[in-house]
């Protein structure tokens, strides 16, 4: 199959507010144009931008990006080795949602039990002092917007913002034929516009930034055991797992145009 993706390192000036696609998407010490129709895209496009930096191109987001494109963030103080790749999920005229491609290096566990609204994944994810939030820049951490997001506990939706979450089952495209609650939340974009079964299966897989496989959490309880929340094996299936095992963890976040 044809490799149709390219690279693109783009810098934004801070004090230029961008007018239009051309230059949002503007310089690696020549301008580069991209032009603003999205048929002028290829699947997969890869860029790399501060957080800051693609919060001012979210203006033009459904111009700039597609669904699948990779997006590396760099890091501050050299967390997960001073970069963060991740994957366009969603997107429109004025923000992007980001899910990480890889897991991160250290695994983790969910909690004491399977309520996310308290769980202690959740308070580390969003934590800047010692936390997630803590490797990236003032700037960067301020361009995150919270998301709103519902997370059933038995029968009882519990609603949290979050900046930082990891994505539920029903967000994956898990269906009611794998026991899913279907409340949670739409599927992505990402998940929707895969072709195939085992195209949708491999939208959902994880590795370790060396490529080892990698299980990771969602963050849908299993309803019928306080302790147990649901998990996404290597293969791209999901199961049940323990709260208090250590387990990959693949966030997100969106990424919303100021004003």
């Amino acid at each position: 199959m044809q490799d149709n993706s390219f690279n693109i390192k783009i810098t934004l000036d801070k004090g230029v507010l961008a007018a239009d696609i051309r230059k949002a998407l503007a310089q690696i010490g020549e301008e580069i144009a991209l032009g603003l129709s999205t048929h002028q895209f290829y699947a997969h496009n890869h860029f790399t931008l501060h957080m800051a930096e693609i919060q001012r191109i979210a203006p033009f987001a459904h111009l700039a990006f597609r669904c699948g494109d990779i997006i590396t963030t760099p890091c501050h103080n050299d967390f997960e080795g001073g970069s963060i790749d991740w994957i366009v999920i969603e997107h429109d005229a004025g923000f992007v949602k980001l899910w990480m491609k890889n897991v991160l290096s250290d695994k983790q566990p969910f909690g004491l039990d399977n309520m996310w609204s308290t769980s202690s994944l959740r308070a580390w994810l969003n934590d800047e002092s010692s936390g997630f939030l803590s490797g990236f820049s003032v700037e960067d951490r301020a361009a995150i917007t919270p998301t709103e997001l519902i997370t059933y506990k038995d029968d009882k939706p519990i609603s949290t913002s979050d900046r930082v979450f990891i994505l539920s089952a029903s967000e994956m495209a898990f269906t009611r034929d794998d026991g899913i609650d279907l409340r949670e939340g739409d599927p992505y974009a990402f998940f929707r516009e895969a072709k195939d079964a085992d195209w949708a299966m491999s939208t959902h897989c994880k590795t370790f930034e060396d490529g080892t496989p990698a299980s990771h959490w969602v963050r849908s309880p299993y309803p019928w055991d306080t302790d147990i929340v649901r998990l996404v094996t290597p293969s791209g299936t999901v199961v049940n797992s323990g709260a208090y095992g250590a387990h990959g963890v693949a966030a997100a976040l969106t990424i919303r145009s100021i004003g």
